[in-house]
């Protein structure tokens, strides 16, 4: 548990918010709690900055990529930047997202807002599926200050069962956000977890709307699958999300072996 005045993240690491997932780089208050059952995540910052959010499609080479960074200036330090992993049949669900480190795996210029990356990204993953590079970072718009606060709370019942609770608001005039939210992770056999959420959002550009997700993941030796059923209204506005708005996806990818070495995907 720790209390924290300061530039901090807003982004959960917790897998099953995914609809309900926000990710901002704010400087402000930030408290965490955790005793083992219950962690509950606060924060608050009084800001002018805005959220922007791009995605580029990975060509095969280290870059360079630039950001529009449009309605303000770009905020040094702000940027999160991620490899994406999409379903080549279906490009709306994302199998996987991989944060990347500045100075590490890439470098920015903040004056030309150009990103470039120390290797190569591939442009499809080992399976063929389509990867993308996507930035999400703040500009600074200039204007009146305005609040920006959230909170995510996760409670274990049992040893099997983990309910949670997600509130957030961004006041910002020009488009003013709330999002809510209820989470669920649940064992629901030694191999086998079941993770879902629902959540409801409200936005002066958008109005309001909903979405919802269902995910269930069986791993053994020998088999593995992950079913997936996605749903948003077109009401949905949440940047965060890596679903978008007005759309309805399932899919069950799974991989079984013929042998020790022989994976069979389908």
């Amino acid at each position: 548990s720790y209390l924290l005045y300061g530039d901090f993240t807003t982004a959960s690491s917790t897998e099953v918010r995914n609809l309900s997932q926000n990710n901002r780089a704010l400087t402000g208050a930030k408290h965490v709690y955790d005793d083992g059952n219950v962690r509950a995540t606060s924060f608050v910052s009084r800001t002018a900055q805005t959220q922007q959010v791009e995605e580029f499609r990975a060509v095969g080479t280290s870059g360079p990529y630039y950001l529009s960074a449009t309605g303000g200036e770009f905020i040094d330090n702000s940027e999160q930047v991620e490899v994406v992993v999409r379903d080549r049949n279906q490009p709306n669900l994302v199998l996987q997202r991989t944060t990347v480190a500045r100075f590490v795996d890439y470098t920015i210029e903040p004056l030309t807002r150009r990103i470039l990356f120390t290797h190569a990204i591939s442009s499809v993953d080992a399976n063929l599926n389509p990867q993308s590079i996507r930035v999400t970072y703040e500009v600074d718009a200039g204007g009146p200050k305005f609040t920006v606060a959230g909170t995510d709370v996760q409670v274990k019942v049992g040893d099997n069962l983990q309910l949670g609770v997600v509130a957030s608001t961004d006041e910002n005039p020009e488009n003013r956000r709330k999002l809510g939210a209820l989470t669920a992770v649940a064992r629901v056999g030694e191999n086998t977890t079941m993770a879902g959420e629902w959540v409801r959002t409200e936005s002066d550009k958008n109005g309001k709307g909903s979405g919802g997700r269902v995910e269930l993941r069986h791993q053994t030796e020998d088999l593995a699958v992950v079913a997936l059923a996605s749903k948003t209204s077109t009401g949905f506005d949440n940047p965060g999300a890596s679903f978008s708005a007005g759309r309805t996806e399932a899919s069950a990818p799974g991989e079984d072996r013929i042998g020790r070495r022989t994976p069979l995907r389908r």
